[in-house]
Formats: structure tokens, sequence, C-alpha cells
């Protein structure tokens, strides 16, 4: 198993009281699987992503669970210890590519300072390779030496692939990976995460709000709902089978691409604010299927069909 996440909880203390941005998330991911954690702004998607590798911001922390990376728990590891983890197994790509790049180096340089730290190569080396993977994302080598405001958004999110495949890595976490991207280069970057995958068995985490637009190329999908996983199955079951009130509410709001007279149904109502998460179910103000119990006990994530999970009460005892 290349990650398992148990039972991870992560809360910022806050004078204002408690905000508890992940609740009991776990989830398991093999080495060439592309899993999609989808959900509204706010839902905690980020913060998992950075949970993942131990990058919270302060005073966020992990309260309880565990991450598992090959059998090794990065929660209580060193910030030294981390060094075997990040950039050499498990690499961050975050969202708004127009701000992850340093505007004052080249994209050359920003490839190949990594690959020189975390493999020790001469710098001659680290540049070559950097021009290697740069071509592999489709970017010529003749545009390494440019900056980033050279580039365009599309070029740029390649730009930061090429960053991760010149690592190595086995699991590349790519947070809003097609937001303010046209259609066409969405596609692009998508058609590029299947080919690395196909060529590297590499692994992906993919965190977004677009269902529809990610889950092309997702094994599985995990739904995301005021920090806690509400539903999680293989892509197919999400849209033949959606199970949870609100996975079914979230695929009800999106636009159809055929022709139809059915109505996009808006989800009523707003999330929850995570400092003043509702008793009980957390989507229960919202949902249209609400009983008592909703408001007074959180849903465990119980089996719908193999593989298929989902955290309400219409489903067990």
């Amino acid at each position: 198993m290349l990650l398992q996440v148990d039972n991870l909880s992560v809360h910022y203390p806050t004078p204002r009281g408690v905000i508890r941005a992940v609740e009991d998330v776990y989830f398991n991911l093999d080495q060439g699987e592309i899993m999609g954690i989808i959900g509204e702004s706010g839902s905690g998607k980020s913060t998992l992503g950075y949970a993942l590798l131990n990058l919270l911001p302060k005073p966020g922390k992990i309260v309880s669970g565990s991450v598992l990376v090959e059998d090794r728990d990065v929660t209580s590891m060193k910030e030294s210890e981390m060094e075997t983890i990040r950039g050499k197994i498990i690499t961050y790509v975050p969202q708004g590519a127009q701000n992850a790049l340093n505007p004052l180096f080249t994209i050359e340089q920003q490839i190949a300072d990594p690959i020189r730290h975390h493999q020790k190569l001469s710098y001659k080396e680290a540049v070559q390779k950097a021009h290697d993977c740069l071509e592999q994302v489709g970017i010529p080598k003749n545009r390494a030496k440019q900056y980033p405001h050279q580039y365009s958004g599309g070029m740029k999110q390649r730009a930061l692939i090429a960053m991760a495949l010149g690592l190595s890595a086995k699991l590349v976490i790519l947070d809003e990976p097609t937001t303010a991207l046209d259609v066409l280069i969405q596609k692009q970057v998508l058609d590029l995460i299947r080919q690395i995958r196909s060529k590297f068995n590499t692994s992906f985490l993919l965190i977004s709000h677009d269902l529809s637009m990610v889950s092309s190329v997702c094994d599985k999908i995990s739904i995301m709902y005021a920090g806690r996983f509400v539903e999680n199955a293989a892509t197919r079951e999400i849209f033949s089978k959606p199970s949870h009130p609100y996975t079914r509410a979230f695929l009800d709001s999106l636009p159809r691409m055929v022709l139809s007279r059915t109505r996009l149904l808006p989800i009523q109502g707003a999330p929850p604010n995570l400092l003043r998460v509702p008793p009980g179910c957390p989507f229960h103000p919202r949902c249209a299927y609400v009983m008592n119990k909703c408001a007074e006990e959180v849903p465990p994530l119980v089996t719908v069909s193999e593989e298929h999970r989902a955290a309400c009460f219409l489903f067990g005892s």
C-alpha cells in the first residue's frame, strides 16, 4: 500500500474556537491509482492535502489518526525524517500555478534545484533532467530558460507537473489542477495525467470542486463535506449509483452535456462554518431526507456495495 490514511483529524485552534477542518478521514491509495477528492470550497480538501505531507500552516495540527506512506507514519516523523518523504515519494502541486512559481527564476532553475537537492546531482546533470521532464510534458527545452510570466496558464501547470516528474515521486497531489484554465487546456492537463500514469505508474490525488472534469481520469472518488468524507466509491458508481444525499444533490446541480428538459437543481442553503458545525450529520440542515436521528448522531461510513461506502442513516442499521 502506497498511502494509508486512518481516522485523520486536523484542527485549527483560534481565539473564536476550534476550526475542525478535517474529521475522521480514512482512505487507501495503491501504486498507479488516481483518486479524486471532491467538495465545495471550505470543505477541508486542501487542508487534507497539506496534512498528508505534514505541511500544515500554523496553528493547524493533526490531533488524531495516522498517515502511513509505505508503512511509515509521517505524523510522528521529525522534520529531518520528512526529507525522505517529501519530493522523493510524495510531491504536492498547489492550486494556482500562476502563484506557485517564483517570478525571479527561470523555469529551468526552479525544476533543476529540487532535483539537485534530493538526488545529489551536479547542476549540469540536474538541468539536463529538467529539460527531459519538460519535454515529457510537452514543453520544448528551448523554453526552459524563460521566466514564468512568459508561460501560459496551461504551461505553468505543466511545468509544475514536470517538477514532480523530475523528483521521480510515486504520488503527486494536484490541488485544483484545472482551475483558471480554459476547457481545451484542462483536457490537455488531464490527458497528461493519464500519460504519466501509463508511462511511470505514478499515483495521483486530485483535489477539486469540479466533479465532472476530474472524474474523467479518476479510478475512484471521495466526496468531502464539512471536513468529512460522506461517500467514496469507484468513479462509475458515484455517477450511476450516488448514495449520499449530498452526492445526489451535487450531481443534480451539474449541467448536462446533452439537451435535456430537466432543470438544474441548486443545493439549498450554504456549507456550515467549520467553527460551528451543526451537531449530528453536518449536511442535515440542507438535506431533503433528514430524520430526527440526523441532528443527533454523526453517521458512520457504511458499506453500500463492494468498495462503495456512504455516511448516511439511509443505509445500515
